[in-house]
């Protein structure tokens, strides 16, 4: 299983080929709740995250009270705490972070057919400016969404369980005898 795919034709919004001029302006409502939704998710996305690494700081300066010997249990405790916190926020982030995906794949589409010009594209014009950047030739931009839901809580995830290993290894003559 991919930690991270892009949005698949199974998983987009359908919409149609063209947009009558007598249905442009519910199509105009429902692009705005759109962009609403994104936002709010985009939102969520930033405080999640925010609360994630607070959370982290918050235990590693835990860690680093309970760093003697005989402060080993409550040390290895918060070291499992926050491997499940980044656990639970690989999830939590992650979905926030596909959702986003969704939205903004759906918004570049229908910004297409609402506003024939391209200046007029919010989404589209933002869309084809990264693939200028990242040239013709070069792969499909990674999301930034991703690195911030997806990845930040598996390198983080990983940390506490070098910090763990750590712990074990300059402790393995009390724990081993």
């Amino acid at each position: 299983m991919a930690i991270w795919t892009p949005i698949t034709d199974a998983e987009k919004l359908t919409l149609p080929t063209s947009i009558l001029p007598e249905a442009r302006e519910e199509w105009t409502r429902f692009w705005e709740r759109l962009v609403a939704a994104q936002r709010h998710e985009d939102n969520l996305l930033n405080s999640r995250l925010q609360s994630f690494i607070v959370g982290t700081a918050l235990l590693m300066a835990a860690v680093a009270q309970f760093r003697d010997d005989q402060y080993l249990p409550v040390a290895v405790a918060v070291c499992l705490a926050g491997f499940i916190l980044s656990g639970a926020s690989f999830r939590i982030l992650g979905r926030t972070a596909r959702t986003i995906e969704w939205y903004i794949d759906a918004l570049v589409r229908l910004d297409v057919l609402l506003y024939p010009e391209p200046g007029q594209q919010l989404y589209a014009g933002r869309q084809r400016g990264l693939g200028e950047l990242r040239g013709a030739a070069g792969p499909p931009a990674y999301p930034l969404n991703a690195i911030l839901g997806v990845w930040v809580p598996i390198f983080v995830g990983v940390i506490w369980l070098g910090v763990l290993l750590a712990f074990t290894w300059l402790n393995r003559h009390r724990l081993f005898g």
